[in-house]
């Protein structure tokens, strides 16, 4: 693996196993950029990197209860999830 330390410098950092764990749009963004496998084509529908590629998306529920109604904490529901902003301001790589 290449990098670029923080005084510019070019360091090679040898590796058995690299794992890419920079969430899923910039993962696919990294392989692309590296050289790493075929991007996939949709229309020959030829090479990985790229393929399948979606986010999930969920929904939520918000529910107000009087103060004497208990809620267990720890079960949650289908609707329950996380949002991810990566892309809500204009501040992503273009």
């Amino acid at each position: 693996v290449n990098y670029v330390d923080a005084q510019g410098r070019e360091i090679e950092q040898p590796a058995d196993l690299v794992i890419l764990g920079a969430f899923q749009f910039h993962n696919v963004h990294l392989m692309l950029l590296s050289g790493i496998g075929k991007p996939y084509d949709p229309v020959t529908g030829e090479g990985v990197v790229g393929r399948n590629f979606a986010y999930q998306n969920m929904t939520t529920i918000k529910a107000f209860f009087d103060k004497d109604v208990f809620t267990n904490p720890f079960i949650g529901a289908g609707g329950n999830g996380v949002g991810v902003d990566d892309f809500n301001a204009d501040n992503f790589d273009h």
